[in-house]
């Protein structure tokens, strides 16, 4: 066996060379039976992983000529090559591509008399003989933690672990056991599915089934999400329709607005309309967009100076309201608690803008206020904001209870009321108002909730990810990086080098993460498997440019 040393060292650079030869030699053949049609899912899943890591590394162009090429001595030098690099800078990336790695098929006689081998240590026991390792790796999640901090012990450990396995491959191949392992019911490793100009595909709504859907400035598009094709679009009526909408995964249609008053849902496998609805309107109407919000199986949208209710399912009308001055403007936003509706208009000139709270039942008229848009609503309270701050009142009767003393920044998490800005968060209790904590730094737009914390981005450099428990203030966890959302009930960020991590939300740590080629800008809300991701569009002068930018569809083991 090979001297042990840290990764890093000629020893285990030998070691790195072994595994990507073992990896090309792997991917060699499975091109060759890919294109006879006796590929195996092995070879699949090292070429996914493989590809993946490699294209985000900046070396597509490597990987394409490989993969049109799987037998040409030059293309395998070059993969390898560029895989070694990876393998070298990457070493949670060598312990991911070892645990997929196939065992050949063992003879009898090698099976009966193959010696056993075992390493051990700091929470990791593997044991093979012959063709078969059985790996213990009992707190795996601090052992990561510890390579990724350069700890020296778990390096020396880890460069054991791959030696170990590289000489038992070597001397009659390796079957993995234990919690690395790939298993039955085990998803795959994560994988970019493809990418395409973000000028072509539009804004990301969402996935529902096998569709992706986007958004255009004219048209709305239903693309394959294993391939990206283009499936269907529909194309609204009108010079400017400007559709947009959301994926409603109750009713499994596609919730469509327009700028002409319309409303639809559409069929995610056909593109098809469901249903219509036309919000009626004056012969000579002021064109201003429709905003439409969905809870509890019931679609609120408002155009013109109207807002309706319609069954998400059928498109039945419940009700209709008109605003009651509407010679003065038109309605262009609405939110919703499910319990009351909150319509948002333009007021009088010089006057700010209009609220009227209705029954979100039968749309009847509860109470209206002059404030400033927008305006917060949750948990049965809506916070308006005016001159002298923003007033808090009861959702359902319009009572004011008590005034935050700001206008910007402000919403609602349980019964915390949250004001940021720019140098400070202050917590107030939604119901008393009586001041909870404040801290010294600022926030980058308003936090996402998981749990009791509030996940953010912080305003003042370097511009951490942080997490704040909701009650006491106390910060639970930061960390560098930017922030991209929330995928599924946990943080989704962006460290250097491009690669995501989805956190634990209770410590911060890396649960899961995955080189992408960009810096992202915004992600669709994310369904089972799959996440839509758009990124900025960066030159090489870190300048964005819109037509730069690039749509990702990656499939995810969540």
């Amino acid at each position: 066996m090979r001297d042990v040393i840290v990764l890093g060292g000629p020893s285990s650079m030998n070691a790195l060379d072994d595994l990507a030869s073992a990896a090309v030699q792997l991917l060699s053949t499975a091109g060759t039976a890919a294109a006879t049609g006796t590929g195996t899912a092995a070879g699949t899943m090292v070429g996914d992983l493989v590809r993946s890591r490699l294209t985000g590394a900046g070396q597509g162009r490597t990987v394409a000529a490989f993969e049109s090429a799987p037998q040409d001595p030059a293309a395998q030098a070059a993969l390898h090559g560029a895989l070694v690099a990876v393998l070298a800078a990457d070493q949670p990336f060598v312990v991911y591509l070892t645990s997929v790695m196939p065992a050949p098929a063992a003879t009898p006689e090698s099976a009966q008399t193959a010696p056993a081998h075992v390493a051990s240590g700091g929470g990791v026991t593997i044991q093979g003989s012959g063709n078969k390792v059985r790996g213990n790796f009992a707190g795996r999640d601090q052992i990561i933690t510890n390579i990724r901090r350069g700890d020296p012990k778990t390096l020396l450990l880890l460069a054991l672990v791959v030696l170990v396995i590289l000489t038992l491959a070597l001397y009659g191949g390796v079957e993995l056991k234990g919690a690395l392992a790939p298993e039955e019911g085990v998803p795959e490793p994560a994988r970019i599915a493809w990418d395409a100009p973000g000028a072509e595909t539009g804004k990301p709504l969402g996935v529902i089934g096998h569709m992706a859907v986007f958004a255009t400035d004219d048209v709305i598009t239903g693309r394959d999400v294993e391939t990206g094709t283009v499936v269907w679009t529909y194309r609204p009526e009108g010079e400017a329709p400007s559709p947009e909408g959301l994926v409603d995964q109750t009713t499994r249609t596609v919730l469509v607005d327009t700028w002409a008053g319309d409303v639809l849902a559409l069929s995610p496998e056909t593109g098809k309309a469901v249903w219509t609805y036309r919000i009626p309107r004056d012969p000579d109407p002021i064109t201003s967009g429709t905003d439409l919000k969905i809870a509890g199986g019931t679609v609120y949208a408002a155009a013109f100076d109207k807002v309706v209710a319609l069954t998400a399912s059928t498109g039945a009308e419940l009700w209709t309201w008109t605003r009651p001055d509407s010679t003065h403007g038109t309605i262009n936003s609405v939110k919703t608690d499910g319990t009351t509706v909150l319509a948002c208009g333009y007021a009088n000139p010089g006057k700010g803008d209009v609220f009227f709270a209705l029954d979100a039942k039968n749309g009847r008229s509860l109470w209206q206020k002059i404030g400033q848009a927008p305006a917060a609503m949750a948990e049965g309270s809506v916070i308006i904001a005016g001159d002298g701050g923003a007033d808090v009142f009861t959702a359902a009767t319009g009572q004011k209870r008590w005034t935050v003393p700001a206008t910007n920044g402000i919403d609602i998490y349980k019964d915390v009321v949250l004001v940021s800005n720019d140098a400070s968060i202050e917590a107030w209790s939604l119901e008393t108002g009586g001041n909870h904590w404040s801290l010294d730094f600022g926030l980058i737009g308003l936090p996402f909730q998981v749990g009791d914390l509030l996940v953010a981005q912080i305003h003042q450099a370097p511009r951490d990810i942080v997490a704040v428990n909701l009650h006491t203030g106390k910060v639970t966890w930061r960390q560098p990086g930017i922030l991209i959302g929330a995928l599924h009930d946990a943080p989704l960020i962006q460290v250097k080098g491009h690669t995501l991590h989805r956190l634990d939300p209770a410590t911060g740590t890396s649960q899961w993460s995955f080189p992408v080629p960009e810096t992202i800008w915004s992600m669709a809300t994310p369904a089972p498997s799959w996440l839509l991701l758009t990124s900025f569009g960066l030159d090489s002068s870190n300048q964005v440019h819109e037509e730069l930018r690039r749509t990702y569809a990656i499939k995810t083991p969540f």
